[in-house]
């Protein structure tokens, strides 16, 4: 890592390493990557997802037996990014070891994407031809299952309900993304006042610019209640695909309402294999997630 320069925008290097295993052949090897950055700091590139494209030009019988990860961070060893967790698992059992250590390997600890990443996308390594079964099917079984919302009040059940319903009927507005996608995804968030906000996604061509349901509600949520003291305060969310399925926030959103200290906000998320339904805080859904304050101090 020192021998890279650090990128202009963060002037904060971060260095990874993805070791493999061919399991056909029994040749291992590794891949690393860099964070890169350029003016626009949305259009960046974290060392975790750097390093892992480069798996693409690997036979698919070539396994990632262990993630490292280093920073300039000398106090504690940096943990992936919430982005990088998810990408990862498009490409890493969730058992693996990521391994992370501080700039001088001082300190060394360890986790794992099971760890860091719950309640990742339902849609996850599901093949493009199979999304819509598999949908189906969750619904299905959601329809099917009982003990539903442990722990939940009758009139709580009945809120996330109502809201689970009102963001199914927002994702009638995704006409253009249901053209490139076959996954179609839409949200809604309550307020203590009783108010509410819907959203969807809006994807694009180039896969990569698409605007995730939740993260469309951040200006509702920081204009109208969290960012106004004494407003109202975002106190449900949910997001749902087209067959009205739970899915818990993608990366973008988590890390985005953890950042801007809605840590304690409820979501609603689905078992997809039982199909029960729960609420958990976004904090609960970005443990052990890097901090500005650690970065920046």
């Amino acid at each position: 890592m020192k021998r890279v320069t650090p990128p202009k925008q963060s002037n904060f290097r971060v260095y990874a390493i993805l070791t493999w295993k061919d399991t056909a052949t029994g040749i291992t090897g590794w891949v690393s990557g860099t964070n890169s950055e350029s003016s626009f700091i949305g259009g960046s590139l974290c060392a975790e997802r750097a390093a892992a494209v480069q798996l693409r030009e690997l036979p698919t019988t070539c396994k990632v037996t262990a993630i490292y990860l280093t920073s300039d961070l000398l106090d504690e060893p940096i943990t992936p990014g919430v982005l990088c967790r998810e990408f990862l698992l498009s490409c890493v059992s969730p058992e693996v070891p990521i391994w992370m250590c501080t700039a001088d390997c001082s300190t060394v600890r360890s986790s794992t994407l099971r760890i860091l990443y719950p309640f990742p996308n339902i849609y996850e390594n599901v093949p493009r031809n199979c999304l819509k079964e598999f949908g189906e099917k969750c619904c299905n079984i959601t329809l099917e299952a009982s003990g539903h919302w442990p722990s939940e009040s009758a009139e709580t059940i009945e809120a996330w309900t109502r809201l689970i319903d009102m963001a199914s009927k927002a994702s009638r507005n995704d006409v253009l993304g249901r053209k490139m996608h076959p996954c179609s995804f839409s949200a809604a968030v309550e307020f203590d006042d009783g108010t509410f906000a819907t959203s969807w996604q809006k994807a694009g061509l180039e896969y990569g610019t698409t605007v995730d349901a939740v993260t469309s509600l951040l200006r509702d949520i920081e204009n109208t209640s969290g960012g106004q003291k004494g407003g109202p305060r975002p106190i449900r969310l949910v997001q749902v695909d087209q067959f009205s399925n739970l899915v818990a926030p993608f990366a973008p959103a988590r890390a985005q309402l953890f950042e801007r200290g809605h840590e304690l906000l409820k979501v609603a998320v689905m078992n997809p294999i039982s199909g029960r339904r729960r609420s958990v805080t976004v904090k609960s859904l970005v443990p052990d997630c890097p901090t500005m304050g650690e970065i920046w101090s």
